[in-house]
């Protein structure tokens, strides 16, 4: 009766589990690389003079026509500064800080990141030393990739 019992139980355990396939979707994907010249980049600063230096940073506007509403809202979006090390392609994810120190041992941060908008991606330059009087004086090379 047991053993019975045990069976009945087992089959209707088995006949109330249904399986139901999870739909897998491909997801759709988009990246691009360009460069930013220094020419490229616009300078930002604060209207009060006491703090002219402390708010200054440089961007660049770029137009990203497929960075629509929906992937703002529901899928992924990254961006990395691009750079070689010995000849191999180094993708950096942003924000991204790197260190300098010139021949007088002067030391400053510069830390690149980004803003995602509407059909547009915002590229950041700043630095710790609030320098104003000169633009970033490198091309950068950076790589935006969406995922939806």
């Amino acid at each position: 009766m047991k053993k019975i019992s045990f069976v009945l139980a087992l089959m209707l355990i088995m006949a109330s589990c249904t399986y139901n396939p999870t739909e897998i979707v491909e997801p759709y994907s988009f990246s691009r690389e360009f460069t930013v010249y220094p020419t490229d980049w616009q300078r930002v600063e604060t209207k009060e003079p006491e703090k002219s230096s402390m708010n200054t940073f440089f961007y660049y506007d770029l137009k990203v026509p497929e960075l629509t509403s929906d992937i703002l809202n529901n899928g992924v979006m990254s961006a990395y500064l691009i750079y070689y090390d010995k000849n191999e392609k180094i993708f950096a994810p942003l924000p991204f800080d790197d260190f300098y120190k010139d021949k007088h041992d002067f030391m400053w941060i510069e830390q690149a990141t980004c803003e995602f908008s509407f059909r547009s991606v915002r590229f950041i330059i700043k630095y710790s030393d609030f320098r104003i009087d000169i633009l970033p004086e490198y091309e950068y090379t950076f790589m935006i990739k969406l995922l939806w």
